[in-house]
Formats: C-alpha cells, sequence, structure tokens
C-alpha cells in the first residue's frame, strides 16, 4: 500500500478552494492518521497527481516543523530558511548568483561576513537531517560571482546607512529580517514563478503540525505567524499561499486545557486562514480503498464474506477518521491472514457463539489493532463520543442491518444459550424483541419476525458491539 487512491472529487473541491485569489492562507485540517500528507503530495505531483488537480498551475514546496521543538524563537526562523534552501534545490530550482540581488548596502557585510552568513545557515544541518554537501555545493558555486558583483559596486554617501539597515536586517530572530538568504528565497520564488506554460503560484506547505509535541505547538506558530506575515496581508518570501496542516480540532481541544474554555480560540486561529477551514474529507475514499486491499487475501474469503469485509472496512474508517486509527497501521492490511487462529479456536471452542460472524470479524479487528485490549479500548472511546454527543463521524451505511447481522445475534444466544431452531425473546434498551433462529451450515441465520422494530440508535449499535466483543472475550473465543 503504497498511495491511498485519491478520488476526483475530493481533489476537484480543494482545487476550488485553493484557486481562490483571496485564499492566501489556509488550514488543511483532518485527524492525524488521515491521509493528509499522502493527499498533499499526490496532488502537488506534476508526473503522478491527479487530473483535477491542475499540479502544473504550481510549485509546491512541503516543510516539517516537527524537528523545531528543541529550537529557540530565534533560531525557528533559520530552520525554516535552511527548509526552503534544502527544498528548492531538491525540487531542481537551483540558486544562482543574480537571485542574491546584491545591493550597494550589503557590499561591506557581505564581504567581510559571507562566511558567517553561511555558517549560520548550515548550524542547523545536524538537526533537520538533510545533506549538508548538496546545500554548501550550491552555496559555493555563487561565492565568487557574488564577491566579484561586490566589487563592481561604487561607495555612495548613503552607504553607512545602508551597513546600519543591513545589519538590523541581518539580525537573527528579528522580526525585521531580511538577511541575504531571505532576499535570495524571494527572488528565487519570484523568477520561477514565471514559466513557459504561465504563471505559477508558490504555495508552502507546512506540515506535520500533529507530531509537534503540545507544549511547544503554539509557541512555534506563533513564531510562523510573525514571520510569514508582511503587513497582516502578504505571505513573507512572496509565497502566493501557505497552507498549515493539521488536525483542528486536536488543536483546539489543546489551546483549551492550555489555556481554559474560556480563552477565544476563534480569535487566535482565524489569522492563520484567509476564508474558511478546509475539512478534508476524504471518508468515502478509505472506505472504498479498505475494502478493495481486504478482498485481496483470498485465504480469509472462507470465514469472511463480502458483506463482513464491507462493514470491516467501515468499522476501520470510523476508527482512522476519529483518531483511533492511523492508516500507517494498515500498510499491509491486505496480508492479514485469520485462518490459522480461526482454525485453532474454533476446535477449541464448544460456545455456540463461535458460529456467528461477529467472531470472524472482531478477530480481524484484533490483528490489525494489535490486541484484545487496544479493541476493547478503541471502542470504548467511539461508545463514550456518542453518549456525550461529540461530533463522531462514521460512515455505517445501515447500523440497523448491521446491528441485526452481527451484534444482536451474540447478545441473544449469550443470554438464552440457544444453540438449536427456534424462537428466542431479547429486550433491546426496553422493548421486547422477537427473534426467529434457523439452522445454517455454519451458524445460525437470524429473521425478523412480523412485529415492527424501530430504527436502531448508533448509540445502540457501538454500546452493544462493545458488549458483543467482551461476550466473546468471556466466551475465550478472542
Amino acid at each position: 500500500m503504497d498511495k491511498i487512491p485519491i478520488y476526483g472529487l475530493e481533489a476537484k473541491r480543494f482545487h476550488e478552494h485553493i484557486e481562490s485569489e483571496e485564499n492566501t492562507r489556509i488550514i488543511f485540517s483532518a485527524p492525524y492518521g488521515y491521509g493528509k500528507t499522502t493527499f498533499l503530495k499526490q496532488i502537488s505531483s506534476v508526473e503522478n497527481g491527479i487530473k483535477e488537480f491542475p499540479a502544473k498551475n504550481y510549485n509546491f514546496f512541503h516543510i516539517s516543523p516537527v524537528n523545531y521543538s528543541v529550537a529557540t524563537n530565534e533560531d525557528i526562523f533559520q530552520y525554516i530558511k535552511y527548509d526552503l534552501i534544502y527544498s528548492l534545490i531538491e525540487n531542481k530550482f537551483p540558486v544562482k548568483a543574480k537571485d542574491f540581488g546584491i545591493t550597494k548596502g550589503m557590499k561591506k557585510y557581505l564581504k567581510s561576513n559571507a562566511h558567517v552568513l553561511a555558517s549560520k545557515l548550515l548550524l542547523f544541518v545536524p538537526n533537520v537531517g538533510k545533506d549538508l554537501f548538496q546545500i554548501f555545493e550550491e552555496l559555493n558555486k555563487v561565492k565568487d560571482e557574488m564577491i566579484k558583483a561586490c566589487d563592481e559596486e561604487s561607495k555612495d554617501e548613503h552607504e553607512v546607512f545602508s551597513d546600519y539597515l543591513t545589519e538590523l536586517q541581518t539580525k537573527t530572530g528579528s522580526i525585521y529580517e531580511f538577511d541575504l538568504f531571505t532576499k535570495t528565497i524571494q527572488n528565487v520564488l519570484t523568477r520561477i514563478k514565471l514559466d513557459k506554460e504561465g504563471n505559477k503560484e508558490n504555495i508552502l506547505v507546512i506540515d506535520d503540525l500533529d507530531r509537534i509535541d503540545p507544549a511547544h505547538i503554539f509557541r512555534i506558530l506563533n513564531v510562523f505567524s510573525a514571520h510569514l506575515d508582511i503587513d497582516g496581508k502578504k505571505n513573507k518570501f512572496g509565497f502566493d499561499k501557505v497552507i498549515l496542516v493539521c488536525d483542528l480540532l486536536n488543536i483546539r481541544r489543546i489551546y483549551a486545557h492550555i489555556y481554559g474554555q474560556s480563552v477565544d480560540f476563534n480569535g487566535y486561529i482565524d489569522k492563520f486562514y484567509s476564508k474558511t477551514v478546509f475539512d478534508f474529507t476524504n471518508q468515502k475514499v478509505i472506505e472504498d480503498f479498505l475494502f478493495r486491499e481486504l478482498q485481496k487475501n483470498q485465504r480469509n474469503r472462507f470465514y469472511l464474506e463480502n458483506n463482513d469485509l464491507r462493514l470491516l472496512a467501515e468499522l476501520l474508517t470510523t476508527f482512522i477518521i476519529n483518531g483511533k486509527l492511523n492508516m500507517r497501521r494498515l500498510k499491509n492490511i491486505e496480508s492479514i491472514d485469520i485462518s490459522s487462529r480461526m482454525n485453532s479456536t474454533f476446535q477449541k471452542s464448544h460456545s455456540p457463539i463461535k458460529q456467528l460472524v461477529l467472531f470472524d470479524v472482531s478477530l480481524f479487528l484484533i490483528e490489525v489493532l494489535g490486541s484484545y485490549e487496544n479493541l476493547k479500548i478503541t471502542l470504548e472511546d467511539i461508545t463514550d463520543m456518542y453518549s456525550q454527543n461529540k461530533a463522531i463521524k462514521d460512515d455505517i451505511k445501515d447500523f440497523n442491518e448491521a446491528y441485526l447481522n452481527y451484534i444482536l445475534p451474540v447478545l441473544v444466544v449469550d443470554k438464552s444459550g440457544l444453540n438449536t431452531s427456534g424462537e428466542a425473546y431479547y429486550a433491546y434498551h426496553g422493548e421486547q424483541l422477537a427473534l426467529i433462529w434457523k439452522s445454517a451450515n455454519r451458524g445460525y441465520t437470524l429473521e425478523q419476525n412480523k412485529s415492527s422494530i424501530k430504527n436502531l440508535y448508533k448509540i445502540h449499535f457501538w454500546g452493544d458491539l462493545l458488549l458483543a466483543v467482551k461476550i466473546l472475550r468471556k466466551n475465550q473465543l478472542i
């Protein structure tokens, strides 16, 4: 599983959001592990992108501030510049001598401090983990041309003032910082906007904010806010768009935990986006992708039919989009094989519940999550979210059908001990349901009798799914 296939609808929706001229700052929000980075990397690829997003119209630059947590506020901006220069080189946009835009006021400082400027930037190499040689080689190519350009400049009466402004602009950490590298980055970005196919937009993607230590996330966000902002309207370095990639709901929770529920979060966060937050909702994409991956393992097909695989895909998608599981854990989902454990458990147990399909489904979920305890905790969290009326997201298409086919049989058999054809009764949250059991090849099927059944609420689905899984555990099946 190298990539998540992206539906054109979601890519098209994001393009409509980003192409607006007023949208110069964007928050791209979705839960951790939801595939945000994969999506952005894929649509930004000219060679391997998707037709609904015209990647050829943009130059994307991805940086990750994960390692910035160890830095001082003054150093963070140096990390940013280093990552940007590396990204320019990585994207085959070489820095040229003319990009340095040498001015008269820069001459004296550059001639005596060029090595200092370079060393300041290169000091950050061990921490950001980039290739030192590649950066140094590119900068060294233009050194001689820069000095030569300086020598050709002539002094004038304004040199003293220019030197003072230059010194202030090259002071590390200053909010007025506009040193040689800052100016060079801006010049390169201006140059590469002009393409033979037309005018391109430069987009800075600040990724992996989800992975920053909560104790540092707002300090780093504040540095971005101060340094990536010119007169409150434009983005520093001249980027046309800046995209912050995060789980906004999680950041809101962290903010409330640190500063208190009464402190206005909206007033803080709205400076990071121009119009509206883009909520990445590729829920259907993930579900269909997982379903296709699950179908690949033919050894499971003796136990899991298409309906079971669809339910598994829906359950796993619910876990993912609510932050209980990430796509990285499902990298090799097509290779998960439950056949050996199924056979072993099936032969040892005499419980009639082993005939029920929830046993097979639960065993697969345990293989994915790593243990019964992990599955139990995950279901407890989801149930708790429903009981507290939190904004849980899911894509279970028919809760009634899933409840009747997977959950209710386990609850009834556990209560009645029924192991032959017949009629049983179950009190569903105060309502007595009459159920008719019929023998099948591998177990039992459940048919609803003529009595009506009211809509089964989602909270009952999750709560009773948790109960049914605990019953499986009690019977030593999982």
